[in-house]
């Protein structure tokens, strides 16, 4: 019986691979780069067997790998619908966002939204937006930014008469 063919690698290059193995921290990412790593020491049933995968998609990894090297593995955005928000109103929205110390509701956000971009979205699409955008939840102060001392003492002052 023929000994299984093994993958064959230059020393750069699995040095290289071996390192991003270690950084990555997406796991359907790290399983290509090794599997890839693994095909050059065991069988490719073995590896299959280790990871759950079908041979077709081990075959196509090494077969992406061998046309385009290491940026054949990686793995490319699912294309989707375009964004209704062009780029540059999306990024004039997030510059007046983080401009704005005091912070946003979504509601507020959405009105922004809604007037610089002329679309209309939900609350609940307008936390992802924000999500994806970077912008992050905060949680209000006990006491507001612009309140003012000595008109809240003079009030309640005016509550005890």
């Amino acid at each position: 019986m023929a000994k299984p063919k093994l993958l064959v690698l230059d020393k750069k290059v699995r040095k290289r691979l071996e390192e991003l193995e270690r950084r990555e921290k997406d796991k359907k990412q790290w399983m290509r780069y090794k599997a890839i790593l693994l095909c050059t020491e065991i069988p490719r049933k073995e590896v299959i067997k280790m990871f759950r995968i079908h041979y077709d998609t081990l075959k196509l990894w090494i077969k992406n790998f061998k046309l385009h090297g290491i940026e054949g593995l990686k793995i490319k955005p699912k294309p989707g619908r375009t964004p209704l928000l062009d780029r540059g109103r999306k990024e004039q929205i997030v510059r007046i966002i983080k401009e704005n110390r005091e912070g946003w509701t979504t509601e507020e956000i959405r009105e922004l939204i809604e007037k610089v971009g002329g679309i209309t979205y939900t609350k609940r699409h307008i936390y992802r937006l924000s999500h994806k955008w970077g912008l992050s939840l905060q949680v209000p102060r006990s006491s507001h930014v612009a309140r003012k001392e000595r008109e809240v003492r003079a009030f309640k002052k005016t509550l005890r008469k």
